[in-house]
């Protein structure tokens, strides 16, 4: 794709968290925890990328750096053409109204103490976009953009539904219309039979607001329903990326695979033999050489797979992905 449509794109980036005792509260002699290390990716204007893997890969902790909420250890993101991973926290600051979260619990991430109205308020009034006649409108219109009724505006919290409560955090993530929002576990604290409703939502306002959004999930049939690209993640790597369409039937990299068989098969869909991994994710402090994966790999190792890192590689247009066993 042509830069021109890359809204986000990340250069080897890294996310290191030092854990362990510290010499003069530096860095020196701490384990280094690589939640996330050497990603490159692009994420397209007005797409929807799919971010899966299981708990403890560094999901939340990308989606976060992409927002600047963390700072980079290493590496580049440039957002828009502009290279924000060098930026100062004012200028970054500027740059905020258009890159928004919807966090995964919505009951803690909404100011108990606030009402709806007041909790969308704040973002409008902070902008400096909206006078008191203009935000009451925009108000209006972000409740009933999100499905929920004008009275809901004076209610707080512990008032609402869990459903109802994240409609809230969506609002409030659009109330200054930005260009990315980064949706992290959205549906995960939520009931199932009200996480349709959030997930259609989510999919139709990226669709209506020409959204770029970034969808954070365990789940890959929930991932692969939203998403227009999927990208496959482990132990801070980037494993796999492909179209949504492809990921059940040509994924290729043995992790997806292993991710695909535990997915449970439903309607007419012809049942996937389980595939059984054995052992325990490796440390993050101090991840095995070569591939990270292949310590619990199913397939056969190669002596390549246990020295040399895999690089991302093309196998079909617009399908990425970092095995060396693909093609032998």
């Amino acid at each position: 794709m042509p830069e021109a449509d890359h809204l986000i794109t990340t250069l080897d980036l890294k996310k290191y968290f030092f854990v362990g005792s510290s010499f003069l509260g530096t860095s020196k002699g701490r384990a280094a925890l690589q939640a996330v290390d050497g990603v490159s990716l692009t994420i397209r204007r007005g797409e929807t990328l799919g971010l899966v893997g299981e708990s403890g890969c560094g999901k939340s902790t990308l989606g976060r750096t992409l927002l600047m909420l963390e700072e980079p250890t290493a590496g580049q993101i440039d957002f828009d053409g502009i290279q924000i991973s060098s930026l100062k926290s004012a200028e970054i600051a500027k740059l905020r109204r258009r890159m928004q979260m919807v966090f995964q619990d919505p009951l803690a991430s909404l100011n108990p103490r606030k009402s709806v109205r007041q909790i969308i308020h704040l973002p409008l009034r902070l902008s400096g976009l909206y006078d008191k006649s203009s935000a009451a409108d925009r108000l209006a219109k972000l409740l009933k953009l999100v499905g929920l009724a004008p009275e809901h505006a004076a209610r707080y919290p512990h008032q609402l539904s869990g459903g109802e409560r994240q409609r809230v955090g969506i609002a409030r993530a659009l109330a200054m219309e930005p260009d990315f929002v980064v949706a992290d576990e959205p549906v995960a604290s939520l009931d199932v039979s009200i996480q349709a409703q959030i997930i259609n939502l989510l999919k139709d306002l990226q669709a209506r607001l020409h959204l770029t959004l970034l969808f954070i999930s365990h789940d890959l049939r929930l991932t692969s329903y939203v998403s227009h690209r999927i990208a496959v993640m482990y132990l801070g790597k980037i494993v796999e990326i492909c179209p949504a369409e492809e990921l059940f039937g040509r994924m290729a990299h043995p992790y997806t695979r292993t991710l695909i068989s535990a997915v449970p098969s439903i309607g007419t869909e012809v049942r996937r033999e389980r595939i059984i991994v054995t052992g325990e994710p490796p440390d993050p402090t101090n991840p095995p050489p070569g591939c990270r994966f292949h310590p619990r790999c199913p397939e056969e190792i190669r002596q390549e797979c246990r020295e040399a890192e895999p690089g991302l590689k093309e196998i079909a247009p617009g399908h990425l992905a970092a095995c060396h066993l693909i093609g032998r």
